[in-house]
């Protein structure tokens, strides 16, 4: 993976916080990944396989203050 992948909200390009990896390690941002998730239309193979997707710090704390984010522990 040459670089990391844009931030899926406002396209923010990050770049690598692990320089010369061939894994997504945005900085300035996190990496989801998820392997499907029971009553999605779009994304639950059941195979194994997964998604992944970038978001950016600057989103993620909009996100927060809207609400729009679990904080679970």
């Amino acid at each position: 993976m040459p670089k990391p992948l844009t931030c899926i909200v406002c396209d923010y390009q990050p770049v690598e916080a692990i320089k010369h990896s061939d894994n997504n390690f945005p900085y300035k941002a996190t990496a989801f990944i998820t392997r499907g998730h029971y009553g999605s239309t779009f994304f639950d193979p059941m195979d194994g396989s997964h998604i992944e997707i970038n978001v950016c710090d600057e989103c993620l704390v909009k996100a927060q203050a809207k609400g729009q984010i679990l904080n679970n522990k």
